[in-house]
C-alpha cells in the first residue's frame, strides 16, 4: 500500500489515495466497496499463519451473511456438529530451563527422547502442569512467552521466533481418527543458516487430543546460547535451556442462538 496525494479539484485540498494490492477474487467485492465510497481494511497479525478453504460468495451472501456453500435446504441442527468446528485449545509455554528443572521434568515424562535430542513426549500423569507451576516458583523455570492457540480440524496454527537466519517453529493441527475423536499432530522445527547452508531440525509427533506435553532438545547444544539470544533478545540463556510445555484439552463447540432457535423449532 503506498498512500498518494491527489487532487481533487475546485480549490479543495488533496485526498489521500491507497493503492492495494489483492487477490483476484476480491475484485467484485472491492468494486461493490467503492460504489458505496467506503472502503475498510482489516491488518492481519504477522505470526498468524492459520489457513482456511476459500469460498464462493455471491451478492446476496454479501449482504445476508450466507455462504455460497452452504446449501439453504440443510437443517441449521446439522452445522452445529460438523467437524470443521471442532478445536483443540493448546496453552503454549516458552521456558528458560536450569539443568535441575529439565531433569526433574524429564522424570515424569512417559518415553525417554529415544536419542533425538528434539523430542515431543508426554507426562506419565495429569501433574504436568503443576509440576511446571512449582518449577516456576522455585525459579528453576522462568516463562519467556505465553500463548494461547486453537488447532481446528484441517487447520494448523503455530508458536514460533527468529528470521530468516534462525527460526523456530512449533505447529499444531487436529486429525480426526477412526472413531471420529480428534488427535493433535504436533510439528516442531528449527532452522540455522550457517556458513555451509541451512541446518533443520524436525520431529513430527501425534498425540491425544487430551494432553500436556514437553517440547525438548529445540537447542541443545552448548554453540545454541548464541541462537537463543538472537531469538529472544535481552534474554540471558548462559547455562539454561530452552523447552516447551503444552496443555491441551478439546474446545466444545457452541452453537450459535440462531441455529439453536432453528433446533428447537424442529
Amino acid at each position: 500500500m503506498n498512500p498518494q496525494l491527489e487532487p481533487v479539484g475546485n480549490n479543495r485540498p488533496p485526498v489521500p489515495v491507497a493503492t492495494v494490492l489483492v487477490p483476484a477474487q476480491y475484485a467484485d467485492l472491492i468494486a461493490l466497496a467503492d460504489s458505496a465510497a467506503k472502503i475498510r481494511l482489516a491488518l492481519r497479525n504477522p505470526v498468524d499463519d492459520a489457513t482456511s478453504s476459500r469460498r464462493a460468495m455471491s451478492l446476496a451472501a454479501v449482504f445476508g451473511g450466507v455462504s455460497e456453500q452452504t446449501p439453504t435446504s440443510v437443517p441449521a441442527v446439522a452445522a452445529v456438529g460438523r467437524r470443521s468446528d471442532r478445536q483443540i485449545a493448546l496453552h503454549v509455554q516458552v521456558l528458560d530451563a536450569s539443568s535441575v528443572a529439565v531433569s526433574e521434568l524429564h522424570s515424569k515424562l512417559a518415553e525417554s527422547n529415544q536419542g533425538d535430542p528434539l523430542h515431543v513426549s508426554t507426562f506419565r500423569d495429569a501433574d504436568g502442569g503443576r509440576l511446571v507451576q512449582k518449577l516456576i516458583l522455585a525459579h528453576e523455570l522462568e516463562v519467556v512467552s505465553n500463548t494461547e492457540l486453537a488447532a481446528g480440524e484441517g487447520r494448523s496454527t503455530s508458536v514460533h521466533a527468529g528470521n530468516s537466519s534462525c527460526r523456530m517453529r512449533v505447529q499444531f493441527s487436529s486429525t480426526p481418527d477412526s472413531t471420529g475423536k480428534l488427535s493433535l499432530r504436533v510439528h516442531p522445527e528449527v532452522s540455522l543458516r550457517q556458513n555451509a547452508g541451512v541446518e533443520t531440525r524436525v520431529y513430527d509427533a501425534a498425540l491425544p487430543e487430551t494432553s500436556s506435553f514437553l517440547v525438548t532438545g529445540l537447542f541443545a547444544g552448548a554453540s545454541d546460547s548464541g541462537v537463543l539470544s538472537r531469538l529472544y533478545p535481552g534474554h540471558v540463556w548462559a547455562g539454561r535451556e530452552l523447552i516447551i510445555f503444552v496443555s491441551a484439552a478439546p474446545r466444545p463447540v457452541v452453537p450459535s442462538p440462531s441455529l439453536a432457535q432453528s433446533s428447537r423449532r424442529r
